[in-house]
């Protein structure tokens, strides 16, 4: 938890033209919910760009609208206990400026991914499936947010173990990369429990697998969620890139999706879905989650790669 006074002068800036970017364009429009969450985006350098447009909730649902086009975005939700408001007001730039700076506190900051396409960059046909990172002392926090296909069936495997080709199943895969090197995480997470860690040293070259992981599955009729904690040991040094991926369905209703899809003009004709092409993988900085003086723990693991 911290403070409002944790952040830079420009969070607490009270003017409406701070809370745009240089060129006039508002980056989030987040509405303000009678129990006073709030939701903001956040650029690297910790600076706020929000408007909040209050009375415009309904009493009984959390209401944002992100009018950034980037699908990935850090989110801070807030809870203010000082700050009072009315319906009537259109512009609340002062929710930084309650009269106690430590009745602001963040009690949650994440960063939240949607996986709205499939590979080659069609848009998906259901719900999209949700991945949010959070800041952990012993990892990093992944949780899982996606409709429940059940097809294929379930791994015979154990839940809560490792299982081997995991991605021949229902499945959302993570990656975490060092471009410099080209070593990389590959997490895959099943709805009935499984997982299946890859530590990776070049292109699809897998040097260790079926690590152990903390994996918690609340499975619902159609819908399902997962939450696992990835040591800080399994990342390979420098990470900086990043991708996700979806997999569901069976023979030629297989489905392949994709955070960041390979981009139309470099598609072949024949060409098969490729979680592995490294060079569409888009800048993930940790340090917006962590803090601009965190560093990335040293890896026992990587580190014997090496030795």
């Amino acid at each position: 938890m911290f403070s409002v006074e944790s952040f830079p002068a420009a969070v607490t800036a009270r003017s409406r033209e701070s809370l745009q970017n240089p060129g006039g364009k508002s980056v989030i429009s987040a509405i303000a919910h009678p129990q006073r969450h709030v939701g903001l985006r956040l650029t690297s350098s910790w600076e706020v760009l929000h408007r909040l447009e209050a009375g415009e909730a309904g009493r009984g649902d959390m209401a944002e609208t992100v009018t950034s086009s980037a699908s990935p975005y850090l989110r801070l939700i807030i809870w203010s206990l000082g700050w009072k408001t009315s319906d009537s007001d259109t512009w609340r730039s002062e929710v930084f400026e309650a009269a106690s700076s430590n009745s602001i506190l963040i009690t949650n900051i994440k960063m939240e991914f949607t996986i709205e396409h499939t590979w080659d960059g069609i848009p998906v046909s259901h719900e999209p499936v949700t991945v949010s990172l959070k800041s952990g002392n012993a990892g990093l926090l992944m949780e899982v947010s996606a409709p429940f296909f059940n097809d294929p069936p379930a791994p015979l495997g154990e839940p809560g173990k490792p299982f081997s080709r995991l991605w021949d199943y229902e499945v959302v895969e993570t990656f975490f990369l060092s471009d410099r090197t080209e070593q990389y995480l590959e997490v895959e997470l099943c709805p009935h429990g499984q997982h299946l860690l890859l530590l990776l040293s070049g292109r699809r070259r897998v040097w260790k697998e079926k690590l152990p992981l903390e994996f918690e599955v609340t499975r619902m009729e159609n819908k399902w969620e997962g939450k696992a904690c990835l040591p800080w040991n399994y990342f390979p040094p420098c990470i900086n890139k990043f991708n996700a991926f979806a997999i569901h369905g069976s023979g030629v209703e297989r489905k392949f999706e994709a955070l960041y899809p390979v981009p139309q003009h470099e598609l072949q004709e024949g060409q098969k879905p490729d979680f592995h092409r490294l060079e569409f993988f888009k800048q993930l900085n940790l340090k917006e989650l962590m803090g601009e003086d965190w560093k990335q723990p040293e890896s026992d693991i990587w580190k014997s790669l090496t030795d």
